[in-house]
């Protein structure tokens, strides 16, 4: 297949839609397709022998289903359908589905299957997609009006087009998915191979061949011969400097500030309410909440951190670049992780991480190690940054090619 403008063009009518092929019609979306919400199942109809409730993480592998026993008022979704989210983060969304019952929070949008091929549509529906999500309504939780869906103008010519431009879109939209499956992969590798090399590094030092010796710590197991053994109080100060003076700071940190895993500043400008724990430049912050997370960050300038942060001030022998390295490690992270208490928002006491043994060089070899890992972490950062560029490239041509076939600007050629 090759791609080229139609032949003629005239005007949809329709300012977002613009320019449409001669031949093609606009029906709005009410004339052309059925649309109804699920219902939330009665708790008493769970049953492992009933359908999926097809909530949207489990739609998205990021959660084991539930399972209840359809009633009369449940709407059952077969493989493939398309699903509107109607309500909350993600309203104005459409997705595949699977045979399940629908949620309270979504939709069901069926063709007539006289008028319309129903991947053509799905297709289509994702290109208004963006301006069906800005046109969400609610502060607190978004939600889709009914009438601006059933108003949508919708594309009809031949079902055999149609069908050909659903074909043409699922080879090429499956090839660039596999792209930017491999790339999400490297993306993945390449922060297990960053948590490695500063794992073994704050563990075991840059010298390969250093006699080691037992640290008498499970979860750090042997260390070179001079490095010594200190619990993480005695090597640092919490800092709990509490102030309601919030606006008064530059920097003001939480936890959706931080990047994980790199401890990189997203933006340092959040607004919070309740006070917080002030910092120096070169202090610590250490997630408390959720730290599988992953969330430190070694402190650029003075400023305010939310309570949920904890503030390390290393003392004269500890570099805070070492530091902030230590406990920015996998093994660290995952002990702190394993003394967690609370199952919703499971957070960790200053009291366990406080008395953490953690293993340090002298001062100096602190240093390099820690001027090692600044250079190796910023090449990986470096590479990761332009696979994620890539990713995000392969994204929006996904998205321009979908639109561009599916309004009629570039024409499907069977050759």
């Amino acid at each position: 297949m090759e791609l080229k403008p139609y032949p003629k063009y005239k005007d949809s009518g329709v300012e977002w839609l613009g320019e449409i092929p001669e031949g093609w019609e606009v029906k709005r979306l009410r004339f052309l397709a059925n649309i109804r919400k699920g219902k939330k199942p009665d708790e008493n109809d769970e049953s492992i022998d009933g359908l999926p409730y097809l909530t949207m993480d489990f739609l998205r592998g990021q959660q084991e289903p539930t399972y209840y026993m359809p009633s009369q008022e449940s709407i059952i979704i077969e493989n493939g359908e398309i699903l509107l989210l109607w309500d909350g983060a993600n309203a104005g969304e459409f997705v595949d589905g699977r045979k399940g019952i629908l949620s309270s929070t979504m939709a069901r949008v069926s063709f007539d299957i006289h008028k319309c091929n129903s991947k053509y549509c799905f297709y289509f529906l994702k290109a208004f997609e963006k301006l069906l999500r800005e046109l969400t309504i609610g502060m607190g939780i978004p939600h889709v009006s009914g009438n601006i869906v059933k108003d949508c103008i919708t594309p009809v010519f031949s079902i055999q087009h149609q069908q050909s431009i659903a074909n043409f879109l699922d080879q090429k939209t499956t090839k660039i998915d596999e792209l930017i499956k491999k790339n999400k992969r490297l993306v993945e590798l390449l922060k297990e191979k960053r948590q490695a090399i500063i794992s073994n590094a704050v563990t075991k030092g840059l010298d390969p061949k250093a006699k080691m010796k037992d640290s008498g710590i499970e979860w750090i197991g042997e260390i070179p011969e001079g490095w010594e053994v200190k619990r993480l109080k005695y090597a640092v100060r919490l800092i709990n400097e509490k102030t309601e003076d919030v606006d008064s700071y530059e920097l003001r940190i939480a936890l959706e500030n931080i990047e994980g895993f790199t401890g990189k500043l997203i933006d340092g400008c959040s607004s919070f309410e309740g006070g917080g724990s002030s910092f120096r430049k070169g202090d610590v912050l250490f997630n408390k909440l959720r730290p599988y997370l992953c969330k430190a960050v070694l402190t650029p300038q003075d400023g305010i951190a939310v309570g949920e942060l904890l503030v390390f001030r290393p003392n004269e022998y500890l570099d805070g670049r070492f530091l902030f390295y230590r406990v920015l490690s996998s093994d660290f992270v995952s002990v702190v992780n394993g003394s967690t208490c609370g199952a919703k928002m499971p957070r960790a006491s200053w009291e366990f991480i406080g008395n953490l043994k953690i293993s340090l060089p002298s001062i100096d070899e602190q240093q390099a190690i820690a001027n090692f890992l600044d250079q190796k972490t910023a090449k990986i950062d470096d590479l990761t940054q332009t696979i994620q560029s890539q990713i995000e490239t392969l994204k929006e041509y996904r998205q321009s090619l979908i639109s561009n076939v599916v309004t009629g600007k570039i024409k499907v050629i069977e050759s």
